[in-house]
């Protein structure tokens, strides 16, 4: 006697997320613009994107767009109890100028926001009295939402007092570089965001891979494009990304870059991890 036997589970299939989401920053539709003080390499006075969140947050989008002038980069810092703290420290960002030079970027960051959070932002420049714009969209939470996490660290910490993601170059020879001997903790996912530390020689497409491991047995997690470009802003397309990996206390993390003319040109990098 034959029989058809089912495998498939009785509580049904998993449902897409159903995801609204909440404003905050966009103002008339172009963003808040954050304005950096003097002298270079100093962090500006905090500037409100919203008062008080409507609701819980399961992470949010970062949207990024139109600096003072092509060369100008930034270090920011998102605070959602109104400047008293820093939720999230010295985020890289080159957006170029307006228009001709410019660009935007959009990522997400798996942090919960609660309701009521009054979120700020504050910026430094490589150059004095320069400005970029910034917007947030919240993914209000629902009972799908994903637990996500409540605390953002630095992994690889950035150079304050340059204005860029890192002090440690990673050249373009496809060869891993060291970011951090062994994390202080156990993160559920590491945000990984570069720059090009002086202005590249070649024009060229190159690629970014973020591993994990001891020194000549590393792992690759997850690897993406970009593109250095001689003219600012220099790291044109992906300059952040998320690694949705768990990864040990005391773990070993590393960076390399690949690019088919490497000659001298090497990216900084920094890295955030979540828990």
């Amino acid at each position: 006697m034959s029989q058809w036997i089912s495998f498939g589970g009785g509580g049904g299939a998993v449902a897409n997320l159903n995801t609204t989401y909440e404003e905050a920053g966009f103002g008339a539709g172009d963003g808040t613009l954050i304005s950096t003080t003097s002298p270079a390499h100093t962090k500006g006075a905090y500037v409100q994107l919203t008062a008080s969140t409507a609701n819980d947050w399961a992470g949010f989008w970062v949207s990024l767009a139109t600096g003072s002038a092509a060369s100008a980069r930034f270090l920011f810092d998102i605070s959602f109890d109104g400047g008293s703290t820093v939720a999230v420290p010295n985020v890289y960002t080159l957006p170029g100028g307006p228009f001709s030079s410019g660009q935007s970027a959009l990522f997400f960051l798996p942090m919960n926001v609660p309701a009521g959070a009054n979120i700020q932002v504050r910026a430094q420049s490589g150059v004095a009295s320069q400005t970029f714009r910034i917007a947030l969209l919240g993914v209000v939470r629902n009972s799908d939402s994903r637990p996500l996490f409540n605390t953002c660290t630095a992994i690889s910490a950035a150079d304050t007092a340059g204005t860029q993601p890192g002090t440690t170059a990673i050249p373009l020879t496809d060869t891993w570089t060291e970011m951090n001997p062994s994390t202080s903790a156990t993160y559920g996912a590491i945000f990984a965001n570069f720059g090009a530390s002086t202005s590249p020689a070649t024009s060229q497409a190159i690629g970014i891979a973020i591993g994990r491991g001891a020194a000549a047995s590393e792992v690759e997690m997850v690897r993406t494009i970009s593109g250095f470009s001689s003219t600012s802003p220099t790291l044109r397309g992906v300059s952040g990304f998320m690694v949705e990996t768990s990864v040990a206390s005391g773990t070993r993390i590393c960076c390399r870059a690949y690019g088919a003319t490497p000659g001298s040109d090497a990216i900084v990098g920094q890295l955030f991890g979540f828990s």
